[in-house]
């Protein structure tokens, strides 16, 4: 196993995999972990869970079988063999669950066989058609609704129903003020419509993807009106899901394991699959309110901004860039691309750059610090600048190892 430990960047768990061959002596085994460490070493391990797979023989002993082979994969013919099966016995083909094809093959005693092309791994299940096939339960009615029916739109507005009142006020100052065609969209009737009714980021995606196609040079900005949590099972009930973020599949390294709204701005054919690979085709944003006031006074400080005589100041035309030291200077290089791009596409822009190698660096008790760097961003903040953006290490607690930004 690898180690673990209390640093920022230390695992918080490691796996590992290990592959043999063994014949039980019957159904119920035992297997032991042994965790051995140095007689100098203060080093211990927590158990999470043992996961074992194993290939079994196909034995149909209740209603339903459902099985697939991983050895099978890249021969075009396999013959499987499913003991316990009678007249009443059928194989279906589910390797495509929306298009289930009946298995045809031979009975004979109470051991069903058949061939089947496995060049990709397939999967199939056996049941008892006499036992009677399970029916759904009805739990109600879904009013008549139709998001697929929207064909264009320069911004979308996907809201929680609890911020209803406050995202149409926003839908409505955006209609007259920006002149945007504005769409508004109940999350609960978008998961309707793209994930049979559950909670599922791809059901975002993939209703950004169908606008996106029907009108790629139109559809510009997607606002998610509402908090989001890594929590979308609401295991540790913290509350505050309204629109989930996306998630990478990593959860053991605090450097791979994040949540990101990106994954659905990645809207081009082969995109999604990993946040690393692709380019942004839209704009996304979120509004992270979790009550209607909070949701109220965010409006009401965007419709100030907008449209207050006492806001049209120069701090519309600043932007400060801040970029982090080490790693052979790339965040700085990548905060300078982005920066000189800007001011060549922008010139009115009045662009500020803050990079950490410029400044002199102050050990103290508390580690490398940069007071220069960190005056420079809050002069920025207090005197008002459209955009900060920063480049660089950072995490929910604040910016750089030299935290030159605290929260």
């Amino acid at each position: 196993f690898s180690s673990t430990g209390g640093g920022s960047i230390d695992l918080f768990a490691s796996s590992l995999s290990v592959q043999g061959e063994f014949t039980p002596g019957s159904n119920e085994f035992n297997i032991q972990l042994d965790f051995i460490r140095p007689s100098n070493s203060f080093n211990e391990g927590w158990l999470d869970y043992i996961e074992v797979n194993f290939r079994r023989k196909l034995n149909l002993s209740g209603n339903q079988l459902r099985f697939r082979d991983l050895y099978s994969i890249g021969y075009n013919a396999t013959e499987f063999r499913i003991s316990g099966a009678g007249e009443s016995t059928r194989v279906w083909n589910i390797t495509n669950p929306q298009l289930p094809a009946n298995q045809l093959g031979s009975l004979s005693g109470d051991v069903f066989s058949f061939v089947a092309n496995t060049s990709e791994l397939a999967e199939f299940i056996a049941f008892n058609d006499k036992a009677g096939f399970l029916t759904p339960e009805a739990i109600g009615a879904i009013p008549n609704q139709n998001i697929h029916g929207i064909t264009s739109a320069d911004l979308v507005i996907l809201y929680h129903s609890k911020f209803l009142e406050a995202a149409q006020r926003l839908a409505d100052h955006r209609i007259n003020f920006s002149g945007l065609d504005v769409a508004m969209v109940d999350v609960e009737q978008l998961y309707n419509e793209f994930s049979s009714g559950r909670k599922d980021p791809t059901a975002i995606r993939d209703f950004a993807k169908m606008l996106y196609e029907r009108a790629p040079e139109q559809f510009r900005y997607l606002l998610l009106f509402g908090d989001g949590s890594f929590d979308a099972r609401d295991i540790y009930k913290l509350a505050g899901d309204y629109i989930p973020v996306w998630e990478t599949a990593n959860s053991t390294s605090p450097i791979y394991s994040y949540p990101s709204d990106d994954y659905y701005a990645l809207l081009d054919d082969n995109e999604g699959g990993s946040i690393s690979f692709g380019a942004l085709d839209i704009a996304v944003g979120r509004l992270p309110v979790n009550t209607l006031e909070e949701a109220n006074g965010v409006v009401d400080k965007i419709i100030h901004y907008d449209s207050s005589p006492v806001t049209l100041k120069d701090w519309r035309n600043r932007i400060a860039f801040v970029g982090d030291d080490e790693d052979t200077n790339l965040h700085t290089r990548d905060a300078d691309g982005i920066a000189d791009y800007l001011g060549e596409k922008f010139p009115n822009l009045n662009i500020d750059k803050i990079y950490l190698d410029a400044f002199e660096q102050v050990s103290t008790p508390g580690g490398t610090r940069v007071p220069l760097a960190t005056e420079a961003i809050n002069n920025n903040i207090f005197k008002g600048v459209a955009a900060l953006v920063y480049l660089g290490h950072g995490g929910t607690k604040g910016w750089a190892q030299e935290r030159v930004l605290k929260i």
